[in-house]
């Protein structure tokens, strides 16, 4: 999970430069200086004799005052920055610093490649034999040994498609044009076991957050309902699932039901306790299942304390908890918080909340209170 962690920082600071308003061109030392106004759709870079101009567009900057992309220029030592009408940022400097900062994402991919693949770091990935790349950064092939690789390793493309993405863009390539490859390979068939890219990740996120802020209108009252359930009680979430609850259990560790081979667990930090609600679900629509992103989950000791949950389906073979449920596929379900050792001692009852999304449009999304929703509730007395 801290590796995890840590490719969502590499994401959020890369994806952190921002702007807004304003149509003039500022040398970072404070002067102003008139400019002509330029298409600022695309990326540019446009290289005179002794400088160039780079425009990274409108999508790169969000939030932030004016005043951080002048202290931004100023400390990556640009000659200066001009805001243009429709959001983007044209940077002038050096063609040296140009080259330099090139030269500088390259050492920062390295770098990370040799994060992930050094024995002596702990950001080492155990299933990663190799990482190879072409010269643009448009292609990673990940070399895996299948037997210790899971699907969470997956999540380390997402660094790449930033890096090799904003390379890219930097260079000069049109946003239009960048493209970004990951390839995960078997170390010893030469398979490609999985691929994403960098263009199909954008245009995902731009379907789920379209341009009219639509997500941002509340809900309807008749666009959620509420069930509370009981034990071994199915109830159906929309057209897309069945659940149904079993028992539940308080345990130092969760272990997954097939333990005769290789298998992942979840053990407990120190001082914390698992409370865990075990159940089946199935899935009845047309679409893979994947509810540990599709849930908003919560556990309350007494009426008062507050814990996060998180919903898992337990693979297939009965080795870990990362499965999807194909249409008309039963797994196992899990539903868990870690609860501190104070709360456990003086619990007397526990309220368990689910909010699972409802509608198969939205079933790749990641949970959002505006979309359409159902609630499941189910209490627990000592």
């Amino acid at each position: 999970m801290k590796k995890f962690v840590s490719i969502i920082l590499i994401v959020v600071l890369i994806t952190s430069l921002t702007a807004c308003g304003g149509n003039k061109e500022q040398n970072v030392n404070g002067a102003n200086s008139t400019s002509v106004e330029e298409d600022s759709t695309t990326v540019k870079v446009d290289e005179g004799l002794l400088q160039t101009k780079v425009t990274l567009p409108a999508t790169f900057f969000k939030e932030t005052s004016e005043d951080q992309i002048k202290a931004g220029a100023e400390e990556a030592g640009y000659k200066s920055y001009k805001i243009n009408p429709d959001g983007s940022v044209t940077y002038t400097m050096s063609k040296s610093k140009h080259k330099e900062i090139l030269d500088e994402f390259s050492i920062g991919i390295q770098e990370s490649i040799d994060d992930l693949l050094n024995e002596n770091k702990e950001t080492k990935v155990e299933s990663f034999s190799d990482i190879k790349y072409n010269d643009d950064y448009s292609e990673f092939n990940i070399y895996i040994d299948s037997e210790t690789h899971n699907v969470f390793n997956n999540l380390y493309a997402l660094a790449f498609y930033i890096q090799g993405a904003y390379y890219q863009i930097f260079k000069g390539i049109s946003p239009e044009d960048v493209n970004v490859v990951v390839n995960f390979i078997d170390n010893v068939s030469g398979d490609v076991m999985d691929s994403g890219s960098y263009r199909d990740w954008i245009d995902n996120l731009n379907e789920n957050n379209p341009a009219d802020n639509s997500r941002e209108v509340p809900l309807d009252e008749t666009q959620t309902l509420i069930k509370n359930l009981e034990l071994n009680e199915t109830v159906e979430i929309g057209e897309l699932m069945e659940i149904t609850l079993t028992n539940s259990e308080w345990v130092e560790s969760i272990i997954p039901s097939n333990t005769s081979g290789f298998y992942t667990y979840y053990e407990d930090e120190e001082g914390e306790k698992f409370f865990v609600i075990h159940g089946i679900l199935k899935n009845i629509g047309s679409k893979d299942i994947n509810i540990q992103w599709m849930n908003k989950s919560e556990i309350t000791i007494n009426e008062k304390y507050n814990f996060s949950a998180n919903m898992e389906l337990e693979s297939n073979d009965g080795t870990d908890f990362y499965a999807s449920a194909k249409p008309l596929q039963t797994l196992n379900l899990i539903i868990y918080a870690s609860i501190s050792d104070e709360a456990y001692e003086i619990y007397e009852s526990i309220d368990v909340n689910m909010k699972i999304l409802s509608e198969e449009e939205n079933i790749n999304s990641f949970y959002d209170d505006n979309y359409k929703h159902e609630t499941l509730k189910i209490r627990f007395v000592k």
